[in-house]
This record gives structure tokens, sequence and C-alpha cells, in this order.
């Protein structure tokens, strides 16, 4: 089947890709995942007034990641987050978008 094919391509690919480009080890529930981690400012409109803050991701192979991630701790250099939201990109690709601890 061609499609499973495909599939597994594109999972060794993106897990290749994460561990040459990666700027973190994180773990995600315990276990070791390469990942690209951001915490980039943002600063945005809210009426006259401004607003500012930080949204931490990090992106990693859409194969580590476990069904239903909303909650699960992660810890990136020694600051523990919990995933808030799943994004993927349907090629491979996660972003886990992360809130401070519970």
């Amino acid at each position: 089947m061609p499609t499973t094919r495909f599939a597994e391509l594109e999972q060794r690919t993106a897990l290749v890709a994460f561990r040459h480009t990666r700027n973190c080890v994180c773990l995600l529930d315990g276990v070791a995942v390469d990942a690209i981690f951001s915490d980039d400012y943002g600063v945005g409109g809210a009426g006259s007034v401004g607003m500012g803050g930080t949204t931490p991701v990090i992106a990693l192979a859409a194969s580590v990641v476990p069904d239903g991630p909303e909650g699960l701790p992660v810890i990136v250099d020694g600051v523990e987050y919990r995933v808030i939201e799943l994004r993927s990109n349907g090629a491979g690709e996660a972003h886990l978008l992360l809130g401070g601890p519970a």
C-alpha cells in the first residue's frame, strides 16, 4: 500500500530532520525527544493599549507526540511547562503550545 509506505518515510524524515536541527532535547511526559524550542516575545494591540507576552512552543516530529497530549508535562532546560494545544501540519511535524505548570 503506497500510502503506508509514504507515511513511514515521512515519519523517518521528520525524525532525522529534528535530530539534526534541534536546539534542545526536552522531556515530553518523561520521554526525551529532539525538538526546536521557541519562546519569542510578541507585541500586539488591544484598542489603544498595547500588549506583549510570550508563547513558548516546541516543534517536533509528530510521530513522537502521544495521542491527546494536552496537559502533559514538558521540561525544557529545567523549566516545566504543560501542553496547552497541539497543532499538526499534516506532514510529519507538530507544534506543541506550552503554558506554565498546572
